[in-house]
């Protein structure tokens, strides 16, 4: 068994952004019967939304696949992809530590934007005061090059 995000496979921690929509896929693969998954976070079941979906491979077992779909809090510490089998009280586990981070911010976009377009303003103004006096002057002084 294994976890995913976003198509890469997650050996322990998996780094998420506040707030904002995630969704961590659960692997079991080559059980027979076919594996039943649930999840935990903070070791309490969750009824956030998930899908699962189980096919039959070439060799008679089944290959397992469910996604929960959240949004993190920083109280998310721990995820748990939970295994059993019908008519069996074992359990496999393979667990996950969340580490939920604050969106990236912006703040000094504005004042970053402000010198940049000053910059750009000063540059743009300065190349056309030296075309023009190069058309003002263009044949009253020889080139010295």
């Amino acid at each position: 068994m294994y976890l995913s995000v976003g198509g890469r496979t997650i050996d322990r921690e998996i780094q998420i952004i506040k707030d904002e929509e995630v969704n961590i896929t659960c692997h079991a693969i080559g059980a027979l019967p076919a594996a039943n998954l649930s999840w935990r976070i903070n070791e309490k079941l969750v009824n956030f939304p998930s899908t699962y979906s189980s096919l039959k491979n070439k060799e008679g077992t089944f290959d397992a696949v469910s996604t929960i779909q959240f949004r993190p809090e920083p109280e998310h510490k721990e995820v748990d992809c939970v295994s059993t089998f019908n008519g069996s009280d074992k359990e496999q586990v393979v667990h996950g530590t969340l580490l939920v981070k604050d969106k990236p911010k912006l703040q000094n976009f504005p004042l970053l934007w402000a010198i940049v377009s000053s910059f750009l303003a000063s540059l743009l103004i300065t190349l056309n005061c030296f075309y023009c006096l190069r058309r003002k002057f263009k044949g009253k002084f020889k080139s010295f090059l």
